[in-house]
């Protein structure tokens, strides 16, 4: 593999692509599809290093015209590739390949939701909804090909019809927290998990810390169009060491999230602290640039964090003191 061929850019790729028998090449070489007649291909960009095709082709035996869609990205895949393919632009496609290069971009430096593994995930999570995705890296250059084992895409342990498909803020909310959020855990981060847990409700929460070694409280994140909130709560009865635990650090929250913390404390229920976090909808997300939610992420994830520590440290300091 020579640098020239490593090199090969996304316009030359769609431009050799855009001739009809090179894209018929291409389909039935990839498995994506046989056909007879490519009756029109449509190219697009979608930044500086991706663009696509999509094709209106009959395929060997079919009466009916159905789309293809091909999206290529320089460097590693992207989330991005996927939701557009499914929610964007290829969303009138009965097909949709998602490329890639092994060139260098380097755009993809820091960005957990440009990476090999976790798109791979992420395409055999959403795989089980009949979306015909395929997975294909361009290994040096245009003519070497290498298509993922399909038969991992294709055979979910899951399956569902496409009209249980998530809707795009479900998809969107799942990719904020188990690939830019769950990124700064950093060594605790597996890339090749991501989505493992399939695609949460929104009214679920979507990510989940723990207060002391013991499972004392549970410290879920819930994130909706009302915006983040944040909830401390007993996760077995304790002796209410949820509501000492808000009169000594009250004022420690108050001034950390003016106006917005509350007790919740109902004697026939385990007690809670409610924190809103922020007003920001969860539809931000849908136009949010990887940038904005990469800077968002981190922001929320020392906050989040900061805050299980302080809780943790006034829970060891009660038990030191035998208060609790």
């Amino acid at each position: 593999m020579n640098n020239q061929e490593t090199k090969c850019n996304v316009s030359e790729i769609v431009e050799h692509l855009s001739n009809a028998d090179e894209i018929i090449k291409f389909l039935h070489e990839n498995s994506i599809a046989k056909v007879a007649v490519v009756e029109s291909t449509e190219r697009y960009e979608a930044g500086e290093n991706r663009q696509g095709i999509i094709l209106k082709v009959q395929e060997t035996g079919k009466d009916s015209v159905s789309g293809v869609m091909i999206d290529i990205r320089v460097g590693q895949p992207s989330t991005d590739q996927v939701y557009d393919a499914i929610y964007g632009i290829g969303k009138d496609c009965t097909k949709r390949a998602i490329v890639f290069t092994d060139a260098r971009n380097e755009n993809d430096r820091g960005n957990p939701a440009a990476d090999e593994y976790a798109v791979g995930n992420v395409i055999k999570a959403m795989g089980a909804y009949q979306l015909n995705l395929y997975f294909i890296k361009l290994k040096g250059n245009l003519f070497q090909p290498e298509l993922y084992n399909m038969e991992i895409f294709k055979n979910p342990k899951q399956q569902y019809s496409l009209k249980d498909l998530p809707s795009p803020e479900r998809f969107c909310a799942e990719e904020f927290w188990s690939i830019y959020l769950d990124f700064y855990n950093e060594a605790f981060y597996k890339e090749w998990e991501a989505f493992n847990g399939g695609i949460h409700e929104i009214s679920e929460w979507g990510y989940m810390l723990y207060i002391d070694a013991d499972y004392f409280a549970d410290f879920p994140a819930y994130w909706d169009n009302n915006g983040i909130r944040l909830v401390i709560q007993e996760s077995h009865e304790t002796d209410d060491q949820i509501k000492k635990i808000w009169m000594l650090k009250k004022d420690d929250l108050e001034k950390r999230f003016p106006g917005c913390v509350e007790l919740e404390y109902l004697s026939d229920k385990l007690t809670k602290i409610v924190i809103k976090y922020s007003d920001r909808p969860i539809s931000w997300l849908l136009t949010a640039t990887s940038q904005e939610k990469i800077a968002f992420a981190k922001i929320f994830y020392k906050d989040f964090w900061e805050l299980r520590w302080l809780l943790e440290g006034q829970l060891e300091e009660m038990r030191n003191l035998k208060i609790a």
